[in-house]
């Protein structure tokens, strides 16, 4: 019996970049591949912006590449939020591959590993930490948000957010065609004020990146991912420990359970939550043993900060 799956190979990758604050570190910034068992020509473009020419790369079997794009950087961040861009980046394959999008600043670095197919859809929760505020002062300021990429023209978007924007709005209706951009940022600096729990939805598939940039924890470090849609979250996760050791909270990693329903149960090493949980809401749990085993009755994201 075979079964095919996708995970974060593929020969189509949608992507769109966060802005991260220049006043702390935001370049250089590459696409890295790595290649299987066959070799690849794999090509990078934005569907909407016909002043960036596609860049081809030809990589063999077994092997990896990088392209530093840092001289894009002001068609690849999105800013600013709020406004229809055209940076959205489209990469193609003539085999799988894998890649991510690297922040490569010294001190303030992150990876974004592109997930393919798997990370388009048309529902969305978006996941975060709900620990750490975002430094000040920083010029220009460190964000909280997400930015949403359309995969075909005429995409209408609806956007409940759990905390106000930027702008002081709680919903937002956009219309974006294939490759066109739309940034959102919270409001504030102070982790109350964040928005994750908010809900995308729209008629057409879209991705999702999530950016939490300069988050104070001792240091301050920028965090994000490309996220996956409601439809291919779960409900069995296991959460190997890192390396994070934050001040005030000895030597662990931190997870955020965010259900995608309401009165969702969430078990972990066997034990259930005293409460059950619904949309929007999340639960916090720091991870100071090896691993932990998590189960629920219906699906959530986990993010896991380490």
């Amino acid at each position: 019996l075979f079964n095919s799956i996708q995970a974060q190979s593929d020969r189509e990758f949608w992507f769109a970049a966060p802005e991260v604050t220049q006043g702390h570190g935001d370049r250089p910034i590459l696409f890295r591949f790595a290649s299987s068992s066959k070799p690849a020509i794999i090509r990078i473009s934005q569907p909407a912006n016909p002043n960036f020419s596609p860049i081809e790369l030809s990589i063999n079997a077994y092997s990896d590449t990088s392209k530093d794009i840092t001289q894009y950087i002001n068609s690849v961040e999105n800013k600013p939020s709020n406004t229809p861009l055209n940076y959205g980046f489209l990469i193609t394959s003539t085999s799988s591959i894998s890649a991510y999008y690297e922040v490569a600043f010294t001190n303030n670095a992150e990876l974004f590993p592109l997930k393919g197919f798997v990370s388009k859809g048309k529902e969305f929760l978006i996941p975060g930490q709900n620990t750490f505020n975002n430094r000040v002062p920083l010029t220009p300021l460190a964000h909280n948000g997400f930015v949403i990429v359309a995969t075909e023209d005429n995409t209408n978007i609806q956007i409940e957010l759990t905390n106000p924007d930027e702008t002081g709005k709680y919903q937002i209706s956009i219309n974006l065609n294939k490759g066109q951009t739309y940034a959102v940022n919270a409001a504030s600096n102070m982790v109350a004020l964040h928005i994750g729990g908010s809900r995308v939805t729209s008629d057409k598939p879209i991705c999702v990146t999530v950016y939490d940039d300069s988050i104070v924890i001792g240091g301050w470090d920028l965090i994000g991912d490309q996220i996956v849609p409601s439809s291919n979250t779960g409900k069995k996760f296991i959460a190997v420990k890192g390396e994070l050791s934050a001040p005030g909270f000895f030597a662990s990693d931190f997870l955020y359970i965010w259900p995608t329903e309401d009165n969702t149960e969430i078990i972990i090493n066997g034990n259930p939550l005293t409460r059950k949980y619904n949309r929007g809401e999340s639960f916090e749990f720091q991870l100071s043993e090896y691993s932990a085993y998590i189960t629920t009755d219906k699906n959530v994201y986990v993010f896991q900060l380490t």
